[in-house]
């Protein structure tokens, strides 16, 4: 199930008269895109993936109506788990040689791209379901629907987020740079305790699913 943007304008147009719904459509969108990039709630437990002997780079499965906002450390590399790093803090303290080792065992791993991450050292033997990951997501700049959780636990806090653009648009009659701040500082303060939950790993509820796909 998924909620229609339209579900958030009684939320938001009694407060902006005269403001188009399709406007506040897309502010709407935009908070919750905000939302989920800053407190990563959101998250996709991806189907386990093969290591493949002498694949250096993997790319990130996500699911359709969707982006990645980031690979959730540690991620699960053939048993191991392992963390993030740069390519700039391997070149400093690794061996000249790093990006050619192999081994089955990698000690770190860093993103090439955001979706295309690679295993320091690389595999050497090919074994299916190694790699397990976790992700945090957010929804598509074009989405006409978000997922459940926007609306039923934050529906106040993207509404905030709403208004506050809103109320920032210049020439507009329901302008208002007070009313902007005021709802901007509600969005923000909603988005901390949001990112704080997340990484608690959600423990002060326990009724998610992952069937759902952003929990687990």
């Amino acid at each position: 199930m998924a909620t229609a943007l339209s579900s958030f304008l009684p939320f938001v147009l009694p407060e902006v008269p005269g403001c188009p719904g399709p406007l506040a459509e897309q502010r709407v969108l935009t908070a919750c895109i905000e939302f989920c990039e800053r407190t990563q709630y959101w998250r996709y437990e991806s189907d386990p993936m093969p290591m493949e002997a002498g694949i250096d780079e993997y790319e990130v499965d996500i699911p359709s109506g969707s982006q990645l906002v980031s690979i959730i450390d540690p991620i699960k590399f053939n048993g191991a788990k392992i963390y993030g790093t740069t390519k700039e803090l391997l070149d400093k303290n690794e061996s000249d040689d790093w990006q050619d080792n192999q081994g089955d065992t990698p000690f770190a791993y860093y993103n090439k791209s955001l979706g295309v991450f690679r295993p320091v050292p690389y595999p050497e033997t090919t074994i299916s379901d190694a790699i397990k990951l976790d992700l945090a997501l957010k929804p598509l700049p074009d989405a006409t629907t978000v997922e459940d959780f926007l609306f039923t636990e934050f529906f106040q806090a993207i509404a905030d987020g709403a208004l506050a653009k809103l109320f920032a648009l210049p020439g507009k009659a329901w302008g208002d740079p007070t009313m902007s701040a005021h709802h901007a500082g509600l969005f923000d303060d909603a988005m901390n305790k949001a990112a704080t939950k997340a990484k608690s790993g959600f423990r002060a509820q326990e009724r998610y699913s992952k069937s759902k796909a952003h929990f687990f």
